[in-house]
């Protein structure tokens, strides 16, 4: 008896666990999959946003003395289209933590500037910016580092393996997405 109840217990926690992760093959470099995208920009992140799981309500973090790990979005100055429609001059993309095939926001920060190659977002957020929700694949490239300085982009812009980054200059990007 105790060893199907044990086996059972063993079960729900494996399946569970895999219920919730992503688990998808790395998509290829940025060039092959901004073919895919709804809309690319050039964008300057203002700020992150933080959403309740649950009830997919914003959360206002001035009170806050801790950030809660809850879903998590980058409110984005557009500053270039090269792809798509969007009027808007702000614009949220949503992510993750990583667990549900969303990009990870950890590595960004507020004041950079980065090409973003997003999508439409289906889920439904009381966003503080209205309009049409963007969200950020984690299953390949879809973000670039962009240097004002040099006018460049960095990040695995080619290659059919992570093997090494790139830069290119901004204008040969644009020539390479139309």
């Amino acid at each position: 008896m105790y060893k199907h109840v044990f086996l059972l217990l063993i079960i729900v926690v494996v399946f569970s666990n895999s219920l919730n992760a992503c688990s998808c093959v790395w998509g290829g470099n940025f060039l092959k999959v901004q073919k895919y995208s709804d809309v690319i920009i050039l964008g300057e992140i203002i700020k992150f946003n933080y959403y309740n799981d649950d009830t997919k309500e914003y959360l206002n973090l001035e009170n806050f003395k801790h950030i809660p790990k809850e879903r998590k979005s980058m409110v984005i100055e557009v500053k270039r289209i090269f792809k798509g429609e969007e009027i808007r001059k702000t614009i949220e993309i949503f992510g993750s933590d990583g667990v549900d095939c969303l990009e990870s926001l950890t590595a960004f920060k507020v004041g950079n500037v980065y090409v973003f190659a997003i999508n439409e977002y289906s889920q439904k957020f009381q966003s503080d910016i209205g309009g049409i929700l963007y969200y950020l694949s984690g299953c390949s490239e879809k973000w670039l580092s962009y240097d004002d300085e040099t006018n460049e982009v960095f990040g695995w812009i080619k290659g059919k393996k992570r093997i090494r980054k790139r830069r290119i200059t901004l204008n040969k990007l644009e020539e390479k997405i139309k």
